[in-house]
């Protein structure tokens, strides 16, 4: 990792926010700093052939659909209006599994 990068992640950090990159994929996503929660519970816990995140990314946020199978990833941009809203939800979302996935880790 190079200065720059770790300067990026801090600054997300401090936004309640990470850089998520998925293997095989080129592209990384800005996303909610519990995302990968969110997914493991989707695909995992709730065994569900989709799960859904939020691109966060300044340049282009977008709504993400997940394939479980092959990890395809489609997405499709936000109305500057909806992305308030949805950010909003996906945060209540993101939260509640982090609450949830807290209690079951062994301190």
């Amino acid at each position: 990792m190079n200065s720059e990068e770790l300067k990026e992640l801090i600054e997300l950090k401090e936004k309640g926010l990470t850089r998520l990159k998925l293997l095989g994929l080129e592209h990384a996503f800005v996303v909610h700093k519990n995302i990968q929660n969110k997914i493991s519970h989707d695909l995992i816990g709730e065994g569900k052939d989709l799960s859904t995140f939020i691109d966060r990314s300044p340049s282009e946020p977008g709504f993400c659909h997940l394939y479980k199978f092959n990890l395809h990833i489609t997405k499709s941009l936000f109305l500057p209006e909806e992305l308030d809203e949805a950010i909003r939800e996906e945060d209540e979302v993101v939260m509640k599994l982090s609450d949830i996935s807290d209690k079951y880790v062994l301190k």
